[in-house]
């Protein structure tokens, strides 16, 4: 019977283990060039390395890096010699991430380790236009100058980190959003609420006024309205909507971190302090677009009014 059971193990133990998952990997690529001579091409080094990837679920299936392409223009011998020792040297990195779904998250952060264990964390709020950012297949294009990223050669792992683009589903809007009043922007406020309530899974996100165009010097107070229901409502109940969001350009002006996507603390921060301060009470806009494959985003394709024409 002893017999018997250690031949049993003996046989479980020799069967072979469940395989895990496959290891990701991710292509980067390098091209390192000096100034040409009358006897040398500018060329140099170039190469392209599968480097292992890293990443979560809120990332494997809804980001694929596209493009990771590291470049370095040397003009003397110190520089080129530091790249090809694994140092990190004044380059440009250029990075593309697809997003595969419709709709909204947060921006994914990447980080680069190299063999010495060492991590380099970009980030991309700088490179998105968030008004197209809904939109499926969006490709972020980032371009990144460093100082210390070495040859991808020298890296040993990547590593892609997102929030799950599952957010909850928007439930009915009426009770929370009771409106009390008959001003013409009172009414104009129930309009737009009841125009969202024909869209059940349009998110939360579109009840609330955004800024448009915050970076440039004629940043507006903008509503978004699906382009559907903008052309099937009557002028009267336009110049509704047009009251409602010109009501809003000092609740904005006032406090316009609250609605935009930039933080308070970015580098571009100060640019966007000054630009509100150029807005005058007709620095409004209504911004209308098709829905999202999903339902929940309403692109940012035309804006059919504004407070200054």
């Amino acid at each position: 019977m002893l017999r018997l059971f250690l031949s049993c193990l003996l046989i479980v133990l020799s069967l072979p283990g469940k395989v895990g998952a496959e290891q990701q990997t991710v292509k980067a690529s390098w091209l390192l060039k000096s100034a040409p001579t009358a006897t040398t091409d500018a060329e140099i080094d170039k190469g392209s390395i599968n480097v292992p990837l890293l990443t979560n679920a809120g990332c494997r299936k809804n980001y694929k890096i596209e493009k990771l392409f590291w470049s370095l223009d040397a003009t003397n011998e110190e520089r080129i010699a530091k790249s090809f020792s694994g140092q990190g040297s004044i380059s440009d990195l250029e990075v593309t991430i697809v997003k595969l779904f419709a709709g909204r998250a947060k921006l994914p952060t990447l980080t680069i380790y190299d063999k010495n264990g060492k991590a380099y964390r970009l980030t991309f709020t700088n490179f998105v236009d968030f008004y197209r950012w809904p939109a499926k297949k969006y490709k972020i294009n980032g371009m990144f100058s460093a100082d210390s990223i070495p040859l991808p050669k020298f890296w040993s792992k990547v590593k892609l980190i997102c929030d799950s683009p599952d957010y909850p589903k928007v439930g009915n809007r009426k009770p929370k959003n009771a409106i009390v009043g008959n001003t013409l922007a009172e009414r104009g406020k129930k309009l737009h609420l009841r125009i969202l309530n024909r869209h059940p899974k349009i998110d939360q996100f579109y009840e609330r006024p955004i800024l448009y165009a915050e970076l440039t010097n004629d940043p507006l107070v903008v509503i978004n309205v699906p382009i559907e229901d903008w052309d099937s409502i009557s002028e009267k109940e336009r110049n509704l909507l047009c009251k409602y969001v010109a009501s809003l350009v000092n609740q904005v002006r006032s406090n316009p971190f609250s609605y935009t996507r930039i933080p308070q603390n970015a580098p571009i921060a100060p640019r966007l302090k000054e630009n509100i301060s150029k807005m005058t009470n007709k620095s409004w806009g209504i911004l209308t677009g098709q829905i999202s494959e999903d339902g929940r985003d309403i692109y940012s394709d035309k804006l059919v009014k504004i407070g200054k024409q």
